[in-house]
């Protein structure tokens, strides 16, 4: 791929997921130009944007002028996130109850932090890769600590190796669909 078509695509998706953009103007370009979607679903894909992608081509009506296989393909993308993502709220809600029943100060952040708070017209929209969780800096041992005895017992290093980083390692649990980052900072 060309720098100059890797650009052209990345415009694509942006113009395509921005909440402002004429809908006209978008209808136009995907009637008129020829468009690699390949290259598009591989680039989207990368960066998990593809329910994301796809709610938007919903909303806009643009679903009618894209390759019939690729509107379900990403409908079907979009419906398995969006399962995965109800999972995962309930998962949120148990792990709440459970540092809330031992005083451990926590908020959800980031993707799970997004859809639980209804960012979006559709829960499928942010695709999730982990539960992040911040924690109270004097609280965060004790946290990984219950979320172990839990059944959180496997843990996955970065193969970045950082001082002061801000997480601890991912917990996962065989019965859980979700992993958890517990972070003790933001940023």
């Amino acid at each position: 791929m060309t720098k100059r078509s890797f650009s052209t695509t990345l415009q694509l998706i942006a113009d395509l997921l921005n909440f402002d953009n004429n809908q006209e103007t978008l209808a136009n370009h995907l009637s008129n130009h020829t468009i690699d979607w390949d290259t598009v679903v591989i680039v989207a894909s990368r960066h998990l944007m593809l329910p994301a992608l796809y709610c938007r081509l919903k909303a806009k009506n643009l679903l009618p002028l894209i390759p019939e296989d690729l509107a379900f393909y990403l409908e079907e993308i979009t419906s398995i996130n969006r399962g995965r993502n109800e999972i995962l709220l309930k998962e949120v809600l148990e792990i709440s109850e459970i540092l809330k029943k031992e005083q451990i100060n926590h908020v959800f952040i980031k993707g799970v932090a997004l859809i639980a708070g209804n960012t979006f017209h559709d829960p499928a929209e942010r695709m999730i890769g982990d539960i992040d969780i911040l924690v109270a800096h004097d609280q965060i041992h004790t946290a990984f600590d219950l979320l172990t005895d839990q059944g959180y017992t496997n843990t996955v290093t970065s193969n970045i190796e950082r001082d002061n980083h801000r997480h601890l390692p991912r917990q996962v649990s065989e019965k859980q669909y979700g992993a958890i980052e517990l972070h003790n900072e933001v940023l």
